[in-house]
């Protein structure tokens, strides 16, 4: 088992692409990549603690 801390992922949030100078077509290229990401990082049994804004809207 793991421990994952994470914040502020901005899921479904266009302007953080230009905000941020994020490299992504938009905003669901950005939230797909993110998404295939994690599901290949974290297992069931890893602990995720989020620390902050996960999504807008």
């Amino acid at each position: 088992m793991r421990n994952f801390y994470i914040a502020d992922m901005h899921l479904g949030h266009a302007n953080i692409i230009g905000f941020d100078h994020r490299q992504f077509a938009d905003v669901e290229d950005m939230d797909r990549t993110l998404i295939d990401n994690w599901n290949a990082a974290v297992e069931e049994k890893d602990n995720i603690y989020i620390l902050g804004g996960s999504h807008m809207g």
